[in-house]
């Protein structure tokens, strides 16, 4: 009996070594599984932005051809292209920060006058698309503490997403305010409404729904606003019908007391 007694506990004693040694191991390749997810992340980001920064001089130095209105016109194509570029990797580096637990970064600081800066963000909409109607009004009365080039891409995410999916011959619209310490941004589009049961999957990445258009990307767009909008802690709702359209509501803490 003792026999027995003594070959049982070194049997648990053994399972219980190769448990730790299993333990030890899963984390030792967690950490060394972070570290080089980092690693790919700022390399990536490093050598992927390298080329573009380069395409980005060229097109500038077409622009500066006054002389050759043509030269000019392709500069302009040029510019705008790798601006969409540049936000399609701002994406994916977001993606793969959040995706793996590390987060978004925000680089939190008083902006004076953020309604130049939301403009801004708008008129490059605008002139990607020349044929679309948006309307926008923008009333913010003081500073604001937030990351704002990240707030920028909130909006620009949220606007090419009605502009992608609201009808075509409608107008889009976009409304920020500030009350209570809060930015609070909405837009609207008009179109069929998005089905009832696809409302809680909208910031999904990799979202496909009937009402995909082809050429919609990754689908990481919505996702990143969710992502961005929470990271300075806000909130992103969505409602959606056939009277009142589409509308995204955005409402992030701004004061500068925080």
């Amino acid at each position: 009996m003792f026999e027995v007694f003594a070959d049982l506990i070194g049997l648990q004693i053994a399972h219980e070594k190769c448990q730790w040694s299993t333990r030890g191991a899963t984390a030792v390749e967690k950490e060394n599984a972070a570290v080089l997810h980092d690693e790919f992340v700022a390399v990536s980001d490093h050598d992927l932005r390298n080329p573009l920064t380069a395409a980005k001089r060229i097109a500038e130095l077409l622009i500066c051809r006054k002389a050759d209105p043509e030269l000019v016109t392709t500069g302009k194509r040029l510019r705008q292209t790798l601006l969409k570029i540049a936000d399609l990797v701002d994406d994916v580096m977001v993606f793969a920060r959040g995706k793996f637990g590390n987060g978004i970064e925000l680089s939190i600081q008083t902006v004076e006058t953020p309604e130049v800066d939301l403009l801004a963000a708008i008129d490059e909409l605008r002139i990607a698309h020349p044929l679309r109607n948006i309307w926008c009004d923008i009333a913010i009365t003081s500073p604001v503490q937030v990351d704002m080039g990240r707030i920028k891409q909130l909006l620009t995410n949220l606007l090419s997403n009605a502009l992608m999916h609201g009808a075509g011959d409608l107008p889009v619209s976009v409304h920020v305010t500030q009350d209570a310490g809060q930015l609070a941004i909405y837009v609207m589009n008009l179109d069929n409404p998005i089905l009832e049961h696809l409302l809680g999957t909208v910031f999904e990445p990799r979202r496909k729904t009937s009402l995909s258009a082809p050429d919609e990307g990754l689908g990481l767009g919505l996702y990143i606003c969710r992502q961005i909008v929470e990271a300075h802690g806000g909130t992103l709702e969505v409602r959606s019908s056939s009277e009142d359209g589409t509308i995204f509501t955005a409402h992030v803490p701004s004061s500068c007391d925080r």
